[in-house]
């Protein structure tokens, strides 16, 4: 890492802000396509985690009219100690563009009759759709969830592998200095972070996230993104056919707020439907896949062989109870669904499944991108792994196959990890030396991206690469190019 901040600080003619020191008080903001991050540089576990939803807020923004008042009053009755409480509880008002959304779990924490339509400021293929959306996730994160002041911190950022274009990470610097207004910025690859949230400046990173499944080759720090591979196989593809296959089977899936549920005897209950016809499709379905999600998280277990329908039919069931007390057996299809991540032709078999997101191919060959519109031809895991590998030069390829990293929430289903080893093992050449590896935890895998961001701010030798504000208002923002390559 500290060859890595050295490197890219020679990479500019300018002078660099220096902070000194490891102690920086840097922000660290991870958006996700499920799940935004924030907290503290240095620090092992996120301050902050919430949903990337937004809904359009229906009442006025809280202002500080209400401190102002208590201020009032507490001077009035000449309480020092309680007016410099007041006092310093100030923050700054959330931005215009901020204060028109509701964020987070202030979206979806409880059911909100004609409630807007929740979505995410980022789109299908992980570019920013909507970005005074994104702006009111930033200005949440961090003044809302963290209780700071931009101003006053360096603002480290995650970004996919590939951008959606140049113009876009120029945006995103200015918001950070614009609206914002934070005194140093820096973007870093989410594959990258989380291979330094290991220990590792090199290796082959596999993310299984909600929206997309990539692989990125990393070499001392650098994501190589013309090698870069992703599938839209993902965790909100394989949630969207559980579902499917359960209301396909006559089971409705009812989110707690659309039934009320009253004991009517020592351990038996009457649930009766509410009237939800006012609450907006995207509430309920958001709603659903929460249930769906943990669900997934209890039973599904990735075999160590391939699935065989016959086989797995005599698999013992697992029970799981849903939120009106209904029993679902969980069988074969615990297994399959796992399956579909190294056999993409079983996503067919769910009834009621939706189609599959096909994304936009990376900068990788056609050939190798494991993308096509016909599901035949859709490569697993162990595919895009190989295709990979092989895209890279001769020279890396056998660092590659000697550090494969598995992260993401997708990665926490139990047994994935090691089914992918042994798929590789049969598959890679005799030749090398494969290890494939996972954070311990599945919050350090869920949160991987965020972790090496949080190690990387905090580095002494990394306070030279920052791009600060004197910088952005001398060279402008096309100058993120040259100081987060």
């Amino acid at each position: 890492v500290p060859a890595l901040a050295l490197r890219c600080a020679a990479m500019s003619n300018t002078p660099a802000l220096a902070y000194g020191g490891d102690e920086t008080g840097a922000l660290v903001l991870d958006v996700g396509s499920c799940t935004t991050r924030a907290g503290y540089a240095g620090e092992d576990t996120p301050k902050a985690s919430f949903p990337t939803v937004v809904c359009t807020a229906e009442d006025k923004p809280a202002s500080s009219k209400g401190k102002g008042k208590a201020k009032a009053k507490a001077s009035q009755e000449k309480d020092e100690e309680m007016t410099d409480v007041i006092e310093s509880a100030a923050r700054p008002e959330p931005s215009a563009a901020a204060a028109r959304w509701r964020v987070g779990e202030r979206a979806v924490a409880a059911r909100q009759d004609g409630a807007q339509e929740l979505r995410s400021p980022l789109g299908e293929d992980g570019s920013v759709a909507d970005w005074d959306a994104l702006e009111a996730v930033w200005d949440h994160a961090l003044r809302e969830r963290l209780q700071c002041d931009p101003r006053e911190h360096p603002l480290m950022c995650s970004e996919p592998t590939v951008a959606a274009s140049a113009s876009q990470r120029q945006q995103m610097a200015e918001l950070a200095f614009e609206k914002l207004g934070v005194p140093a910025f820096f973007l870093a690859k989410s594959p990258v972070l989380s291979a330094f949230a290991t220990g590792r400046a090199t290796g082959l990173v596999v993310d299984v996230g909600h929206h997309a499944v990539s692989v990125t080759p990393v070499h001392d720090g650098y994501a190589l993104q013309r090698c870069s591979i992703r599938s839209g196989l993902a965790g909100r593809a394989l949630s969207g056919a559980m579902l499917g296959a359960l209301e396909a089977a006559g089971t409705r899936v009812r989110p707690r707020y659309a039934f009320s549920k009253k004991e009517t005897s020592p351990g038996e209950f009457e649930v009766k439907d509410m009237d939800v016809s006012k609450v907006h499709d995207s509430f309920k379905r958001f709603k659903q896949m929460e249930i769906i999600h943990d669900l997934m998280e209890s039973t599904c277990h990735a075999g160590e062989e391939p699935f065989d329908e016959a086989q797995m039919a005599k698999v013992p069931t697992v029970s799981y109870e849903l939120p009106d007390g209904t029993t679902v057996e969980m069988g074969a299809d615990r297994y399959k669904l796992p399956e579909c991540h190294f056999d993409p032709a079983l996503y067919q078999t769910f009834a009621g499944a939706p189609p599959m997101p096909v994304l936009k191919p990376w900068a990788a060959p056609k050939e190798a991108a494991g993308e096509d519109t016909h599901m035949g031809t859709v490569k697993g895991l162990t595919g895009m792994c190989l295709d990979a590998v092989n895209l890279c030069d001769v020279d890396v390829r056998r660092d590659m196959y000697n550090s494969v990293l598995v992260v993401g929430g997708g990665a926490a289903t139990k047994g994935l990890k090691e089914r992918l080893d042994r798929e590789l093992q049969m598959n890679a050449p005799p030749s090398v030396k494969l290890r494939v590896v996972s954070p311990a935890t599945a919050a350090e895998r869920r949160h991987s991206a965020w972790l090496g961001g949080s190690i990387l701010s905090s580095l002494g030798s990394f306070q030279q690469m920052w791009m600060s504000k004197a910088e952005y208002e001398e060279h402008g923002a096309s100058l993120i190019d040259r100081k987060c390559p």
